[in-house]
């Protein structure tokens, strides 16, 4: 009987070690904050008070159609690229606007 039961402790010691996932050695994210509906865009000042700006808020703050009153798609807010740090980088929904040589987008979810 005894015998029996160092053997079954032995058995389900092997048996209970297992090999680390590399899912579980990934670092967790903080929570997203913000409400759904809302859209910080970071963009210096100079490009959002220009024909950028004018277009990001045609498209992400024209008037949501079939509704009694008007109220926009998205409420945006916008903050210079110095400041993406702290709160900023924990909104739910991020558009950065960079001006550069190549026209294009890139997408990233996390």
């Amino acid at each position: 009987m005894k015998k029996l039961a160092i053997l079954t402790l032995l058995t389900l010691s092997i048996l209970s070690c297992k090999e680390t996932s590399k899912e579980d050695n990934q670092a967790i994210l903080s929570e997203s904050n913000g409400k759904i509906n809302n859209v910080s865009i970071i963009i210096d000042d100079n490009l959002w008070n220009g024909e950028i700006g004018d277009s990001i808020r045609k498209k992400f703050a024209a008037p949501v159609d079939g509704l009694p009153q008007e109220e926009p798609l998205f409420t945006l807010n916008q903050y210079p690229t110095k400041v993406f740090e702290g709160f900023v980088r924990k909104s739910r929904n991020i558009i950065i606007v960079k001006k550069g040589k190549d026209a294009g987008y890139a997408s990233t979810t996390q």
